[in-house]
């Protein structure tokens, strides 16, 4: 537990899920923003600047879609492990592959992508560590 307290979680998606995850996140020492993308580009922006961890909890209505992408990633300090259990179309995909090979975030956990089953870009990914 000591190696989550005091991080900082940032939570996109104030529906059910993400609130539990924001919950669970305090209950284990973690400083939590809890936002949603529909409200503001700054608002995502400041959260995701202090983030340790940035979790994507969002729905996918058009203003949604890449919102984590070549922009974004300058937000994101390199210590930041990215986790999307939302919508695959969240993460632009190819900008997630540069950000990996620049080493600009600690990495990524991806419970969903745009294609299910996995093809196309997602196949550049491989040669990351799983």
């Amino acid at each position: 537990m000591d190696e989550l307290a005091g991080e900082h979680q940032t939570v996109d998606g104030a529906g059910v899920i993400g609130r539990g995850v924001a919950q669970i996140g305090t209950a284990f020492g973690r400083e939590t923003s809890l936002i949603t993308s529909q409200r503001s580009p700054r608002d995502l922006e400041a959260a995701m600047r202090k983030a340790d961890v940035a979790c994507l909890h969002a729905r996918l209505p058009h203003q949604t879609e890449s919102m984590i992408n070549g922009t974004s990633w300058g937000w994101l300090r390199p210590c930041v492990l990215l986790v999307n259990m939302a919508r695959g179309a969240l993460v632009d995909l190819n900008a997630l592959v540069a950000a990996l090979q620049e080493q600009r975030l600690a990495g990524a956990a991806l419970d969903v992508l745009v294609n299910e089953p996995p093809g196309g870009s997602w196949t550049a990914c491989w040669p990351f560590p799983t």
